[in-house]
């Protein structure tokens, strides 16, 4: 039991702290140390499909690999669609992503493609959207392959509670001393299914709704490494809990992980704590139980923090 656990904690901290757009900068933890000054701060990275609602992900079909070339097989091992793509993701709102060479399209669970392998990249559909890359721009099609959102942004994501997180690149910033550190600064903001602008691009970081709510970052300084402080917004772009947060995950199940002090607790969504933060290391809430580690105890617990288990001793 203890080596399980374990091992579950080892692919929590993978994902305990939460998913940003972009890819400039490496993950951390909330609860990693490695900086005594400033709390560790999470990694800009995609978008996970894990976090796509309505259950929009439960196709009986998933991904082979087979002498280098990706099909799909059912749950028993069948295979159901033979491989013959270089690439292959699970399925989303029906249909899977697939490439061959360097182009993408999707394929149904009969194995039919049916919007042709044309883009330049692409991610899996999130109600009823996908984004696509056409040249060197980032747009949104629709299940029948129709462009809905013409590409014009230079990095675009899923589609989450109705909005969809898309950024620009802005004039070059200089980051360092060294002649070539000269790099675009892009800013995120969100559009709505018809393109529409509701929350201007003009965020240096920018994160996937969630229960409404959506992790903000203010008073970064772009030369003191992790010195931002985490809070939360709501669709209209207005803060309602103030940046206070060393780090912070999305709401899940009505409460979210943040840190200070590079302990972990949880606050509801007026930002009032309800588990005051004392973990080392917190994973957020998932059928009401959160998985945590204090010391060298480890172990589950209840939106109350009460642990429903004997924490267990790590080896």
């Amino acid at each position: 039991m203890k080596r399980n656990l374990n091992k579950i904690f080892l692919l929590t901290l993978l994902a305990a702290c939460f998913s940003v757009v972009s890819d400039r900068f490496p993950t951390a933890l909330a609860s990693d140390t490695h900086n005594t000054t400033h709390e560790a701060k999470p990694k800009p990275a995609e978008v996970p499909t894990h976090q796509n609602s309505n259950n929009q992900n439960n196709s009986a079909l998933v991904p082979i690999q087979e002498n280098e070339k990706y099909g799909y097989a059912d749950r028993t091992g069948k295979i159901i669609i033979p491989p013959q793509f270089d690439e292959a993701r699970k399925f989303s709102d029906g249909l899977g992503m697939v490439r061959i060479k360097n182009k993408y399209g999707y394929v149904a669970e009969t194995g039919q493609i049916v919007i042709g392998l044309k883009f330049d990249d692409a991610l899996e559909f999130n109600e009823g959207l996908a984004a696509v890359k056409i040249g060197n721009k980032w747009g949104y099609i629709d299940k029948t392959g129709k462009v809905v959102i013409p590409p014009q942004y230079d990095e675009a994501k899923h589609f989450s509670e109705g909005l969809g997180l898309v950024g620009l690149d802005g004039k070059t910033a200089s980051h360092g001393h060294a002649a070539n550190s000269q790099q675009p600064t892009r800013k995120y903001g969100y559009i709505d299914r018809n393109g529409k602008v509701v929350i201007p691009i003009n965020l240096a970081h920018a994160f996937t709704f969630s229960e409404g709510l959506v992790q903000v970052i203010i008073d970064e300084n772009p030369d003191i490494p992790n010195s931002g402080k985490y809070g939360y917004m709501d669709r209209t772009g207005k803060i309602v809990i103030t940046p206070q947060f060393g780090c912070a995950d999305p709401f899940s199940e009505g409460l979210a992980r943040v840190s200070i002090n590079n302990k972990n607790g949880y606050i509801d969504k007026t930002g009032e704590f309800v588990i005051p933060p004392q973990f080392d290391v917190a994973a957020s809430f998932s059928g009401g139980l959160a998985e945590v580690r204090l010391g060298d105890k480890s172990g589950y617990i209840d939106k109350t923090g009460k642990f429903v288990e004997n924490p267990h001793q790590q080896e």
